[in-house]
């Protein structure tokens, strides 16, 4: 009986580092999939954040187009 109580207890060794193993590739997953989100949302955040600051650099070459500065010309007669 001996034999069979070690074999015994290895395949529970086996068993149980195969279910930690499982859960730890899981878990990764998890963490995985998280990090991809963040990603995804820092990305749409990085091309909200370029698409407005173009806009706001036409918009400040439009209005300094606009303002024309007047212009006085003063003859001199002699």
């Amino acid at each position: 009986m001996g034999g069979n109580s070690i074999l015994h207890s290895a395949a529970d060794s086996v068993t149980s580092a195969v279910q930690k193993a499982s859960q730890a590739l899981n878990e990764r997953g998890e963490r995985l999939g998280r990090a991809e989100e963040k990603t995804e949302d820092m990305k749409n955040s990085a091309q909200q954040f370029a698409e407005t600051a173009h806009k706001t650099q036409n918009l400040s070459a439009i209005a300094w187009i606009r303002r024309k500065p007047i212009q006085i010309f003063i003859s001199f007669s002699y």
